[in-house]
């Protein structure tokens, strides 16, 4: 065989250190990475786990054709539970994981909001085949081998390593001796509160900020030599002749080849660095050191020593984050604090003020975000509403809310790409891409070959087909039925014993079962499988070319469905046979999912027939490769009706969908599983008529959750088992997206992590009312209400330039707060305008799964065996972790599960079961008196009558 390997590009760069190189630069040289308008690859972890804790994503960086980052993959269900830092090490180009190293001691995942420590991220360092980690507290500075992540070696006394720096085969690691393990607890209920303090109490001092910088061959490990001084956090920088930081009063460079002193340049006293504020920047550029602390900057003669020119009140930047300081050519740029953007450039030469490039477009920014911002030779991406682009070759800025960094981190232009992790914002959450993903600047073709060329007939083509004939007893779509109510008509026994179970030991999808049947599919293997509803013997089983996320749809003798390959498949319910294929999207183009080949444009499983037709959604964002297209199809023939393409623009206008955003929403840009009342199609809150037309593109307020279009939806998906601490799905017609405003559905309508509906009532498992502010606290109520409240409220002031509100304000709801304790002192009807007809507080029993039969409301899941509400403030109690661990252990199913059964009446509880397995989320339906469930370890499981 013949290894061939492709030469680097010249034009696209690494990014080996936080600040891009250890100059301190953030400047990369990539000049193919910019406007997000493809997506490279996508995976997994969706969220972060907590806006009100310290972010997830915690350091990234890349080089030889590898990306490496920190993250804490630990439950989202609640940040109270054991954090899991993990080091992973993935292909560039194609995001396939290659090996995770886990980091037991990495910090303190409680540590609050906009904290930091903002210099976490220069603990990991890649140059060429080696990383460099400062793993935590009471480990050692670690060099491992790139392609395995197996260790190298270790640098003695290095335990205590808070910043690392690699150039030209030395290692040089910023040692804290007096560095221990951070006891952050929560003291204030006060999100604000516990942010400065803790930024405070946990800060750079001066007087305390003794460090030793040590110097050693990187491939040895030999100490070459050690300094023991004051350094100021995030400011040394390293270049072939010397090392510079500043230690609270001057600048000082020292020999790197011994670490004797060169010169020392008084500038700026900084006796305090908060956590939150990170520290100043420095950087070398050519015979320059530039130092920017706070409103100066002081640029020195790197060979004397001498302070060459200032600048004094310089703009300040950052939002608890760095500030954001470049060297491009002959100028340094500096971002300033208004909102929207602008660079105020300064001359390299001689400190004069040059120009200043003020962003023009008329759009909504609450505050810049919570990292800083990076740079490339053409791009400046300033950190605001989102990954925002400023062109200095063209003197353009360009906006694009739909993706960001999350907080801390940020993004990193390398590679040619643009790389986000996720974030843990609720501001355009319907419509702002999740998880980790690279975008490029090519989209992939969106042009559609003619509708013939994408139909393939099978054998079984033109033989099938009818109205579905099912009873209301059966289940033969997701959710029983298109409204997606999780109610079915079907009375199923107190008393249950499992008399089947098929066990795959892969990830399924909820079931449907109708005609005898139960299908449903192995989502990573692609297949969708039959088996006999009485007996579980497997009747037959197809795979298809992609994954499939969700079961088919029952429609007379056809099982449909959409996959991951961008493909709509109708095959004979009865025996597996293809009947046709359509290929929904454009192309056969493909990406890396998830560790998987799919279509650029892949579909969800459970495609919706409305009416006789088809109708699915193909693509993965408005904003990219070419954007959505709704496609509605015969079912029985796989003929297209009609194709709606969704991309920027605005039908019929010189309009962008960027142009109608709203405060922090904007029309939905996101798929997921369709649902319909009969009158109108709907993806997540969006209304589309049954022609497939958008009823309107632009949002609509929070408080538009009465009347007309009223459905069930999940603004992320209804396939989301994150339990991400700002989402939940809502019966409205309208999301709450942002800071201050995510909760606002939650108060006027019924709301929660999981719901069934019947004809008058709403049956919801909820994070309690006083919750649903800046608070991580996750304690759940189990509840029924009236699914159409009578007391409509209306909200009297949300951010950006909204209608006004249509339903009264004089009898208001309570007003956002960031202090659980202080809302739960209110009465209940300030928190809520719901009428329940009964309510379990605080259940014993996680609800990761629910049914309604008839007048039976079946609940399964974990047992809930912690308080948060007592245990706040106490995680450094050794009963806090011995109880988070044990609910960690439930939640992955290590005791199995309980199920419980209830009237939907009064809510008594009429029966309990415990469960061998775990449900997998909304695993749970019911069909012809007998209750099915899809395990968390890949089986299906019949349950009915008799005694357990």
């Amino acid at each position: 065989w013949i290894k061939t390997v492709k030469p680097w590009p010249d034009e696209i760069d690494e990014w080996t250190h936080y600040l891009h190189d250890a100059q301190g630069t953030a400047v990369s040289r990539d000049r193919v990475a910019g406007h997000p308008r493809g997506l490279q690859w996508t995976g997994r972890p969706l969220w972060a786990r907590s806006h009100e804790h310290t972010a997830s994503m915690q350091a990234m960086v890349s080089a030889a054709g590898r990306v490496f980052y920190v993250l804490d993959e630990g439950p989202t269900e609640s940040i109270q539970l054991p954090s899991q830092f993990m080091l992973t090490a993935r292909d560039a180009f194609n995001g396939v994981v290659l090996w995770k190293r886990p980091l037991r001691d990495w910090f303190n995942a409680l540590f609050p909001l906009k904290s930091g420590p903002g210099w976490m991220p220069r603990r990991l360092v890649a140059i060429e085949d080696r990383v460099y980690i400062a793993p935590g507290i009471g480990q050692d500075l670690l060099c491992l081998d790139a392609a395995t992540g197996d260790r190298v070696r270790a640098y003695p006394d290095t335990a205590t390593t808070v910043e690392v720096i690699v150039s030209d085969g030395v290692v040089f690691a910023v040692v804290d001796p007096q560095r221990k393990r951070c006891d952050y607890r929560q003291e204030n209920a006060n999100c604000w509160k516990e942010r400065d303090r803790a930024s405070v109490r946990w800060g750079w001092r001066r007087d305390q900020g003794t460090r030793r910088l040590k110097a050693f061959q990187a491939e040895s490990g030999k100490l070459l030599w050690q300094r023991e001084m004051p350094i100021t956090p995030m400011t040394v920088a390293v270049n072939s002749r010397m090392v510079c930081f500043h230690d609270g009063r001057a600048v000082v460079a020292l020999d790197r080849a011994t670490g004797e002193e060169l010169w020392k340049a008084d500038t700026l006293e900084m006796k305090v660095v908060p956590t939150g504020y990170s520290g100043p920047r420095l950087v070398l550029h050519r015979d320059l050191v530039l130092f920017s602390p706070r409103g100066n900057i002081f640029a020195i003669d790197a060979d004397t020593g001498k302070v060459v020119w200032t600048v004094k009140n310089k703009p300040r930047s950052g939002h608890f984050s760095l500030e954001d300081f470049y060297v491009l050519g002959d100028r340094v740029w500096v971002l300033g604090r208004p909102n929207n953007g602008v660079f105020v450039t300064y001359s390299v030469e001689d400190g004069s003020k040059v120009a200043e490039y003020r962003n023009p477009i008329r759009s909504f920014y609450i505050h810049q975000r919570c990292y800083a911002g990076r740079a490339t030779e053409r791009f400046q991406l300033p950190p605001m509403m989102g990954l925002m682009l400023y062109d200095m070759q063209q003197d353009r800025w360009f906006n694009n809310h739909w993706i960001r960094g999350g907080c801390f981190y940020g993004v990193m232009p390398a590679n040619g790409m643009i790389y986000v992790g996720p974030h843990a914002c609720a501001c355009y959450y319907q419509s702002k891409l999740n998880g980790l993903a690279a975008v490029t600047p090519k989209a992939q073709s969106a042009e559609a070959p003619p509708p013939e060329a994408r139909l393939r007939r099978g054998p079984a083509y033109r033989s099938l087909g009818g109205p579905p004939g099912y009873s209301p007893a059966e289940w033969p779509v997701f959710r029983h039925d298109n409204a997606r109510s999780g109610y079915v008509r079907t009375d199923v026994p107190l008393e249950l014993q499992p008399v089947w179970k098929k066990k795959l030991g892969t990830g399924l999808s909820q079931p449907v079962v109708a005609g005898g049947k139960v299908l449903f599919s192995a989502v990573d293997a692609h297949t969708v499988y039959a088996l006999d509803a009485d007996s579980g013997e497997e009747l037959w089983h197809f795979i298809a070319g992609g994954r499939v996320d969700s079961p088919p749809t029952l429609y007379g003798e056809l099982a449909i469905f959409g996959s991951a390959d961008g493909c709509v498949y109708a095959l004979d319910a009865a025996t597996g046979q293809l009947a046709w294929r359509f290929q929904a999207a454009p192309s056969r183009r493909q990406l890396v999912a998830c560790g998987q080949l799919e279509s650029v444009w892949p579909l969800f499983g459970s495609a919706l027939v409305e009416g006789g037709k088809v109708y699915c959604v193909a693509g993965r964002s408005l904003f990219l490769d070419g954007g959505l297209r709704l496609v509605i199809l015969d079912p029985e023939t796989g003929r297209l009706i009609s194709e709606n393409v969704m991309d920027r623009r605005v039908p019929g206008t010189d309009k962008l969908v960027d142009d109608l955003l709203m405060g922090k929403h904007m029309p939905v840009a996101m798929p997921d599983i369709l649902s319909s009342d009969g009158r109108y199609i709907y993806m997540k809150s969006q209304t589309f008529t049954l022609d497939g037309r958008r009823l309107r593109i632009r949002p609509q307020r929070p408080d538009t959750q009465y009347d007309e279009e009223v459905h069930l939806f999940a603004p992320t998906s209804f396939l989301d088992d994150s339990w991400h601490q700002r989402t939940y799905w809502i019966y409205g017609r309208a999301a709450g997206e942002g800071w201050a405003e995510f909760q606002l559905p939650f108060k006027r309508t019924p709301c929660g992590r999981i719901l069934c509906l019947d004809e008058h009532n709403a049956y919801a498992y909820a994070r309690d009312p006083e919750l649903m502010c800046n608070t991580s606290v996750s304690e759940y109520r189990l509840y029924c209400a009236d699914k159409r409240p009578a007391r409509k409220v209306g909200i009297p002031r949300l951010e950006g330039n909204w209608i006004p509100s249509r339903y009264p304000t004089d009898n208001p709801l309570a007003a956002h707060s960031v202090d659980w304790k202080k809302l739960a002192q209110l009465p209940a009807d300030r928190l809520t305008a719901l009428r329940y007809h009964w309510v379990h507080e605080e259940p014993d029993v996680i609800a990761k799964a629910m049914v309604l039969a008839n007048d039976r409301l079946f609940v399964a899941g974990p047992r809930d065996v912690v308080d948060e509400k007592r245990m706040w403030g106490r995680s450094n109690e050794p009963v806090f972790q011995e109880k988070m661990a044990r609910q960690l252990a439930w939640l992955r199913g290590e005791y199995g599960g309980v199920l419980q059964v209830f009237s939907k009446t009064d809510g008594r509880k009429l029966a309990e079961h415990k469960l061998d397995q775990l449900p997998a989320f909304d695993g749970l339906v019911a069909a012809n008196g007998s209750l099915y469930m899809v395990t968390l370890d890949g089986a299906v499981v019949c349950y009915r009558g008799q005694a357990m």
